[in-house]
């Protein structure tokens, strides 16, 4: 009840002021229109929760509102009286006072410079492979957002009864790195889980209606589905013995059960409170991750100040600012907020007037939404290309946002936007016959080479292919029923164009001689797959058919001699010179 207690008061008061102004004789006026405007005020403050916060311009129209009921009230007369018009002549002054004053200190023809500058500044960065996690097929996000959903949906609905009473919640996706005791509904024990800096998605089970609701008050579980295997699907009731009770919640809660309600009753009137994300502690315990803010430039211009984590739970609420969010907490700066605020930096690199004339050097996301990646030492990080201004089709480079710290890097690596990208892959071979379509391009790290990888499914949503395609060169795809196999071919893709990879200052060769156990063909003829026995050891090498004719006519039980560039992570190596010692051909 705080919230309407604080805009109730606010309301009377204001009502009050516009009797005042408006000379009214009568304390009846004054009353009434306190009293009306209270409850209309309050009621709304409560229905809407927005900031009670000078800078936020909902705060600023309910209490317009509450001055004109006191100016309404104000301008009651006896019949021989003229009504006094003295209050909405102050109304409208006081309206366009504000318009005024927004105006010159919110408009980018005035404050370009606050929007440019919001996003702070931009690192020219250099060092891709060491920011970005390499490659590891295990790991790879082959679940997306609607895969995720569809998984939840199946797994809500295998349990008798459930469905009827509670709904699947949004989905959000974060990183998880820990093990808990996870009990299932249904099950007999629990069973524990581990997460090594591994991407899930969860989302809380919710009320399917207000009836339901106020019968239950709370939902008792959520689902996790691994990003990265299908097959990894809990829908988790108890977390360490201790049972999920989720009351405070963001949807499909009423009342003072309503998150952001809960919030500006506890401490919050004034916070400026966006994105709640539901989020899992590396203990498997469930929290609310809302994001708080501040208007930088005039009535706009937000910018993440903190987290408010909050338990669904009991309600308990702590504040962390930028510097100290604890860990386990992925996202701190909304998806929205970072496009916006890096776009005006584009926008307004070159000044307003440049905006509207010439637009030279301007820039902008290459998307209207970014991809959560993961970087090393379990950072996360937002990604999306970068575009000139009028040029939609290609990238000037791209850049990786920190989701805690907004700390931007830029990466002039030219290259495709997403959708060509996906547009190539679609266009594969396989991939066009049986019609499917790319799913999310998502960049990882391929030995140093930033790579697209999507999925490729039918109107299911369930993937049925696999593929890669270079940032720098969308022409460099590969796609496969199998990831490993798409790996391959996109590694022997690379080698054939050796200008897409990044060259490094300095390149570590080793040699290996022995015995060739099996050979396999690349599809397309262009190269060949060897598995060789050095020593007690084997290691499988991707050598291309174009660097010695000795590949074209290698048999298995052959002795050959390699010079190769050992792979990074699951990457084959990348052989630069083959012998076959049981051949001499003649050049």
């Amino acid at each position: 009840m705080e919230i309407f207690l604080i805009y109730a008061a606010l309301g009377a008061a204001l009502a009050v002021l516009g009797c005042l102004v408006s000379f009214s004789k009568y304390r009846s006026a004054y009353i009434a229109s306190a009293v009306v405007a209270g409850l209309l005020i309050g009621l709304a403050g409560w229905s809407f929760v927005p900031a009670v916060n000078g800078w936020f311009s909902m705060c600023w129209y309910l209490c317009f509102f509450a001055f004109a009921i006191g100016c309404a009230f104000g301008c009651i007369r006896s019949d021989y009286e003229a009504p006094n018009i003295t209050g909405f002549g102050a109304l409208v002054s006081v309206i366009i006072g504000f318009w005024i004053v927004g105006f010159m200190t919110t408009d980018p023809l005035f404050r370009w410079e606050g929007y440019r500058d919001l996003m702070g500044p931009v690192k020219e960065a250099q060092t891709f492979d060491k920011d970005v996690a390499p490659i590891d097929t295990k790991k790879l996000r082959v679940v997306n957002g609607v895969y995720a959903v569809r998984i939840a949906d199946k797994l809500l609905g295998e349990q008798q009864g459930l469905g009827s009473q509670v709904d699947l919640g949004r989905m959000h996706i974060s990183q998880m790195n820990g093990c808990f005791e996870a009990t299932t509904l249904g099950a007999l024990a629990p069973q524990k889980v581990c997460f090594e800096h591994e991407l899930v998605w969860v989302a809380p089970l919710v009320h399917s209606g207000f009836f339901r609701w106020f019968t239950n008050h709370a939902t008792h579980g959520y689902v996790l589905v691994s990003a990265s295997d299908p097959e990894r699907k809990l829908l988790v009731t108890a977390v360490n013995g201790n049972p999920v009770d989720l009351r405070y919640m963001a949807e499909g809660a009423h009342w003072n059960d309503y998150l952001i309600r809960h919030l500006r009753g506890h401490g919050y009137a004034g916070f400026g409170l966006t994105e709640p994300t539901f989020e899992l502690d590396d203990a498997g315990k469930p929290w609310w991750v809302v994001t708080t803010y501040q208007k930088r430039v005039g009535f706009s211009g937000d910018d993440a100040t903190g987290v408010v984590v909050v338990d669904p739970s009991t309600g308990a609420t702590n504040w962390y600012n930028m510097k100290n969010v604890p860990a386990w907490v992925d996202r701190v700066v909304p998806e929205g907020m970072a496009i916006e605020q890096f776009d005006n930096q584009g926008r307004f690199v070159g000044g307003w007037m440049n905006s509207w004339t010439s637009k030279f050097g301007m820039y902008q996301t290459s998307t209207d939404f970014l991809h959560l990646v993961e970087g090393v030492n379990g950072r996360t990080y937002w990604y999306t290309g970068i575009t000139s201004v009028g040029n939609d089709q290609s990238t000037t480079g791209f850049i990786l946002i920190d989701t805690k710290t907004k700390e931007v890097r830029r990466y002039k690596i030219p290259g495709a936007i997403e959708d060509a990208s996906r547009s190539s892959v679609e266009n594969y071979p396989e991939v066009k016959k049986a019609r499917y379509g790319a799913g999310e391009a998502i960049l990882y790290n391929m030995g140093g080479v930033p790579t697209y990888f999507m999925t490729l499914s039918g109107n299911d949503s369930i993937p049925r292919m696999y593929a890669f395609a270079s940032v720098r060169d969308y022409q460099i795809v590969a796609a496969s029923e199998s990831i490993d196999d798409a790996l391959r071919l996109y590694q022997d893709a690379l080698q054939e164009k050796p200008g897409a990879a990044f060259e490094q200052k300095t390149v570590t060769t080793a040699t290996a001689e022995g015995v060739i156990v099996r050979i396999a063909e690349n599809p397309d003829g262009k190269s060949r797959w060897m598995l060789l026995t050095v020593g007690k050891a084997s290691q499988e090498y991707s050598i291309l058919s174009a660097l010695s004719p000795e590949v074209k006519y290698a048999e298995a039980k052959d002795r050959v001699r390699l010079e190769y560039e050992p792979g990074a992570g699951k990457l084959l190596p990348r052989v630069k010179k083959f012998d076959d010692l049981e051949l001499e051909l003649t050049k």
